[in-house]
C-alpha cells in the first residue's frame, strides 16, 4: 500500500534567529549574545518539516532566491527529510529573511524582507501536481500577491476531485489590509479547503468580529467545510455545520512562540494522515503546537516521531 504523500505549498523564508534577549539594545550599544542561527521558515516551510519529523512523506513547493540564503534554506530542509525537487528560484528576487528578535516577558519582533515569496504562483502549485499527492497544505495564501485566486481554485478543484484533502491556512499582509479584497481573494479558495486554520486575529480581521462562533458562522458561509481558529495560550476553537468545540492549550514551560500556528497545522494534517478523528487530530495538534514552543525558532523543538507515538497511546 502506498505511503499517503503531502504536498506543503506557500511561504518559504530564511530565519534569522536571535536567542532570547533580557531587553532591546539602546541606541548606539550593542548586546552580545552566545550565539545567532539561521534557520528555515515560513508556513509551508515549517509544515513540511513538521510533517517530515513524524515520517511523513512531505514535499515542499515554494521559491527561494539565487543567493546564499536560498541554497541554505534547501540544504536545511533536506536535512531534515523534506523533498525539495519542487522548491524553484525566482531569478528577479533574493530569498525570503526574517529577523526574529524574542524578548523576555514580551511577545516577538519580527524585521521581515517579502523577497522571492512575491514570485510564487499557481502555476508553481500545478506544475508540483503532475504526481498524486493525498493531502495538500497552502500556508500563507493572501500573502503571496502573484496568486491568481481563481486559478488556485480551479487547481485545488481538480486536486480534491481526484481524492486530495486541502487545509488552508493564511497570513495578513499588511497591517490594515483591504478587508473586501481579502474576502474577495479568500472565498473562491474556501469552497475548495477542507479545513481552514487562521489565527483569532486572522479570523477578527476577515470577519469584521472578534466573536469565535460569530467568526466560524462568517468563513462557514464563505465556504469552508470545517474551521478552526487558534488562539495561542488560549488553545483553539472547532466548529463545522454539525460540530463544535474549545479545545484546551497544552502547557508547556515556553520559551519562543515562532512557528507554533505551523506546528499546531503540521500535527493537524499528521493526524488526518493517519486517519484519526477529527477531535483527537485537533488534540494532536495542539499538543505539536505547544511543543514548538519550547525552544528558540520554529522547528528545534517540535515532539519528535517518538514522542507522538507515546501521546497516540493515551
Amino acid at each position: 500500500m502506498r505511503k499517503p504523500r503531502v504536498l506543503s505549498f506557500g511561504i518559504v523564508v530564511a530565519d534569522v534567529v536571535c536567542p532570547v534577549l533580557d531587553g532591546l539594545p539602546a541606541e548606539g550599544h550593542l548586546v552580545q549574545v552566545d550565539d545567532i542561527e539561521l534557520h528555515c521558515g515560513g508556513c509551508a516551510a515549517n509544515v513540511a518539516i513538521g510533517l517530515a519529523r513524524l515520517g511523513v512523506d512531505a514535499t515542499l513547493v515554494g521559491k527561494v532566491g539565487d543567493d546564499l540564503f536560498g541554497k541554505a534554506v534547501v540544504q536545511y530542509m533536506e536535512a531534515r527529510g523534506v523533498r525539495t525537487s519542487a522548491v524553484s528560484v525566482a531569478e528577479d528576487y533574493g530569498t525570503s529573511k526574517t529577523v526574529i528578535l524574542p524578548v523576555r516577558g514580551q511577545d516577538r519582533r519580527f524585521i521581515h524582507c517579502f523577497g522571492a515569496n512575491a514570485a510564487v504562483s499557481a502555476q508553481s502549485l500545478k506544475d508540483a501536481l503532475d504526481q498524486p499527492f493525498d493531502f495538500i497544505y497552502v500556508g500563507g495564501y493572501l500573502a503571496m500577491p502573484a496568486i491568481d485566486p481563481s486559478q488556485i481554485a480551479a487547481i485545488l478543484h481538480d486536486a480534491r476531485s481526484g481524492g486530495a484533502k486541502v487545509v488552508l491556512d493564511v497570513v495578513l499582509p499588511h497591517a490594515n489590509p483591504n478587508v473586501a479584497e481579502l474576502r474577495s481573494a479568500l472565498e473562491p479558495v474556501l469552497v475548495e479547503t477542507d479545513v481552514f486554520v487562521p489565527n483569532e486575529d486572522e479570523a477578527a480581521v476577515i470577519t469584521g468580529s472578534a466573536e469565535l462562533r460569530s467568526q466560524a458562522d462568517f468563513l462557514l458561509g464563505m465556504g469552508a467545510s470545517e474551521v478552526i481558529v487558534t488562539r495561542g495560550a488560549e488553545g483553539s476553537y472547532y466548529r463545522s455545520a454539525s460540530e463544535e468545540w474549545f479545545e484546551p492549550p497544552v502547557v508547556v514551560e515556553y520559551v519562543d512562540g515562532s512557528g507554533a500556528g505551523d506546528a499546531f497545522s503540521a500535527g493537524l494534517v499528521f493526524g488526518m494522515v493517519e486517519s484519526l478523528t477529527t477531535k483527537r487530530a485537533v488534540k494532536l495538534a495542539s499538543a505539536y503546537g505547544a511543543s514548538a514552543c519550547r525552544g528558540i525558532g520554529c522547528t528545534g523543538s517540535l515532539m519528535s516521531r517518538q514522542e507522538m507515538a507515546e501521546l497516540l497511546k493515551v
